[in-house]
């Protein structure tokens, strides 16, 4: 299923490359989320759901008020594979399922005591609070809009327009909270080429390479990767000693938790996507990272065209020249005979808001 899931993921990104329409039927992606293990699986979880929303029912009044957030909701750890599929695209997981994804088929890399050590060693240095960047060329892509917006509300400070390998080196092994806009890449025949790119329109592109992510400390609680690709491991990592992916290589390194994407996501899903989970994050400080991503997730499926035109004040987009609020204008015009401009649009369902995905320790 793994495989043929990736062949659609593989036609997927041909089209988002090129322009194509996205919104077409996809037979792999299709054919794997009708199949019958998979139809299967989701009709047990969703039994399980309901079994789970009864039990807390009979609860007191006072335990009952505690549950009453996730009361019909089912929390499921994938191996990091099945963590590939997007599950809450089926109408019986759409409302119950908060997943997670664990890298624990990879020989329990993250207890390792090497890492411990590593990142204890940091902190007793001194860690930042918080690393936003940013790859300055992506303007159309709202990517410089979406870091300065999270610099703000994180009270932190954007330190370079333009960073450098060595600027990411630093502060991957000395910041506590990271938050990345960039583009992002995963080379399936060669995980190792893998990577972000720093600055977009470089010549040569200007490169953070997934091997250098290998020898690199992280002291990060948080790395939140708003770039393409970000979570993906792909289908032939099951026999690989070391994790193959940007964020599963990110939490080998030390990071307690990666958020990250699946796919190619569309730079104006992903700034509303951050605000929501940042907002969410504040409001409720001790639900877990997975279930704060499943919230924002839902949130951004469910957002009005009158929320959208909203956020022009929200991420100061007044500016009619402004390349971000064109592609927020674009994609109102696009979706004015719908009601939610990322879930209705045909040519979009649900790619814009299912792939993005947690991974590492969930606890806040």
């Amino acid at each position: 299923m793994i495989e043929q899931w990736t062949r659609g993921l593989k036609e997927w990104k041909k089209l988002y490359r090129y322009g194509g329409n996205v919104g077409g039927a996809n037979p792999n992606w299709e054919t794997v989320m009708n199949s019958g293990p998979v139809q299967s699986l989701a009709k047990t979880l969703s039994k399980w759901a309901g079994e789970l929303s009864e039990s807390k029912a009979q609860l007191s009044t006072g335990d009952a008020q505690s549950c009453a957030l996730n009361s019909n909701q089912l929390t499921v750890i994938w191996p990091a594979p099945l963590g590939q599929l997007p599950w809450e695209i089926l109408p019986s997981l759409e409302a119950t399922l908060v997943q997670e994804i664990s890298l624990g088929h990879w020989l329990q890399h993250s207890s390792s005591p090497t890492i411990d050590r590593r990142v204890k060693s940091h902190r007793k240095k001194g860690i930042r609070d918080a690393w936003v960047a940013n790859d300055p060329t992506g303007t159309k892509e709202c990517m410089v809009k979406e870091a300065q917006w999270v610099t703000e509300y994180l009270g932190a400070k954007l330190e370079s327009s333009c960073p450098s390998v060595f600027d990411a080196w630093q502060q991957l092994a000395h910041s506590q909270h990271v938050h990345l806009v960039m583009h992002g890449s995963y080379n399936r025949t060669n995980p190792l080429a893998s990577g972000l790119i720093l600055v977009n329109e470089c010549k040569p592109k200007l490169r953070l390479p997934l091997w250098t992510l290998t020898q690199t400390s992280v002291a990060a609680d948080l790395v939140m990767l708003s770039a393409c690709e970000s979570n993906l491991t792909g289908q032939d990592t099951a026999g690989l000693l070391t994790p193959a992916g940007i964020g599963p290589c990110l939490a080998a390194a030390g990071a307690k938790t990666v958020v990250g994407t699946l796919w190619p996501c569309h730079g104006v899903a992903a700034l509303c996507f951050s605000y929501y989970f940042y907002r969410i994050a504040a409001s409720y400080p001790e639900m877990p990272w997975h279930q704060v991503v499943a919230y924002a997730r839902r949130k951004l499926r469910e957002m009005s065209l009158t929320k959208l035109k909203k956020f022009a004040k929200v991420f100061q987009l007044e500016d009619v020249e402004d390349l971000c609020r064109e592609a927020v204008d674009t994609r109102r015009a696009k979706a004015r005979f719908f009601k939610r401009p990322f879930k209705d649009l045909p040519f979009s369902g649900f790619t814009s808001w299912a792939g993005f995905s947690v991974l590492g320790r969930v606890e806040r």
